[in-house]
């Protein structure tokens, strides 16, 4: 169960992480 957990906490992060970066490559190349 741990293991899991942490697999999906993982992903979310990472999917998190990527959602930051295009919303801030979108806000470099919009200024």
């Amino acid at each position: 169960a741990e293991d899991v957990f942490r697999f999906t906490g993982n992903e979310t992060h990472t999917d998190y992480f990527r959602l930051m970066l295009r919303d801030g490559n979108y806000l470099l190349i919009g200024g």
